[in-house]
């Protein structure tokens, strides 16, 4: 008799754990948010690209979730990020006739993890126009892994144009769901 209320006891211990995780979890919060920063970028000088002359460009900015009131709310709340596109979209271009060249790349980066997206074709450089960092090989796993540091990272660009003297503005921005739980 002792032995079943000892495991009787043990079984409503079990399911009680069980359900109060379960009860936790219904508390969760999920809201999408756009992560952004304008990432400037301009050419530094006449280089050789296969007996072609290109002009190297670069440039970086700071990016930084917390930005966002509503990530800044839940921010030691926040259990994940889902990436669900990242796109780079021209907001201004010095030039006409400006065209990023293939295997000029874009990253992420922090301290500790990095992703890089290689330019797959040239880019027409033209206001409005939007190129979007692909998830083929899983870069977007790491992409939430620098979100989930809730902290600052960095979005750079590298490469060649085919235009001197030119800057380019480009509106960075991860299309992301975050899922918090406010208890």
């Amino acid at each position: 008799m002792k032995t079943t209320l000892k495991i009787s006891a043990l079984l409503l211990l079990a399911v009680g754990i069980v359900s109060c995780e379960n009860i936790k979890s219904l508390a969760d919060v999920e809201f999408d948010t756009e992560v952004r920063t304008n990432l400037n970028l301009a050419t530094d000088g006449t280089s050789m690209k296969s007996s072609l002359v290109v002009y190297g460009f670069g440039g970086s900015a700071t990016l930084n979730p917390t930005n966002d009131p509503e990530v800044q709310k839940y921010v030691d709340k926040i259990k994940d990020y889902t990436v669900n596109s990242i796109t780079l979209t021209v907001t201004a271009v010095s030039k006409p006739g400006v065209k990023l060249l293939k295997d000029s790349f874009f990253k992420l980066y922090d301290t500790e993890d990095e992703v890089t997206w290689p330019l797959d074709a040239d880019f027409d450089v033209e206001v409005g126009n939007s190129y979007t960092l692909s998830n083929n090989t899983g870069d977007y796993a790491t992409v939430q892994k620098i979100l989930r540091k809730n902290s600052t990272s960095t979005v750079s660009g590298e490469g060649y144009t085919n235009t001197s003297e030119v800057t380019i503005t480009l509106d960075a921005v991860i299309d992301a769901t975050i899922t918090a739980n406010p208890l």
